[in-house]
């Protein structure tokens, strides 16, 4: 793999951020070294909604305008121990080494915060998230299970909503 082969394999076009198949190599490694030293790591899923009517609204250079204002937004919230990726079309991932859920609950909604402040009106956020190590997760796949848990209960409660889950699936 020579390296722009590379380059495109771990960024996102549209965002810059980490694509899909670059988080799940390294969510399953940060799940082995959490399940092996014990260390802790919070998850973030997050679905972006009204792209469309941004899109309907304007163009596509309207769009690719809203993602790079998310991704800053997550980019000035990171540390660089943290994993941003876009892992499908309309849906955000972060991986945050050594934080407990309460820690990345502030820095999500400050995530939030900044995206929605500068977003057009129509961009709406659910946000999933859950935490490593527990006993009751036993694999990485149990651990993602959580988070997608947590994000379907958020799309439930209404636009711009944060839950964390904390108990079994």
């Amino acid at each position: 793999m020579d390296q722009a082969q590379l380059v495109n394999f771990v960024t996102d076009p549209q965002t810059g951020l980490f694509t899909n198949a670059y988080f799940q190599l390294r969510v399953d490694e940060e799940y082995k070294r959490s399940m092996r030293y014990g260390w802790t790591y919070s998850l973030v899923l997050m679905d972006v909604h009204g792209l469309d009517e941004v899109h309907a609204a304007g163009s596509a250079p309207a769009v690719a305008g809203v993602w790079l204002n998310i991704a800053n937004g997550i980019l000035i919230n990171s540390r660089d121990v943290d994993l941003p990726a876009r892992i499908a079309e309309n849906r955000l991932a972060l991986l945050l080494p050594g934080t407990e859920l309460e820690g990345a609950e502030i820095m999500v909604q400050r995530v939030m915060g900044d995206i929605l402040e500068s977003a057009p009106a129509s961009i709406s956020l659910d946000v999933g998230m859950t935490e490593i190590p527990r006993a009751d997760v036993q694999s990485c796949d149990e651990f993602l299970a959580r988070a997608e848990k947590a994000l379907e209960v958020a799309a439930t409660q209404g636009q711009n909503q944060l839950v964390s889950w904390t108990a079994p699936v």
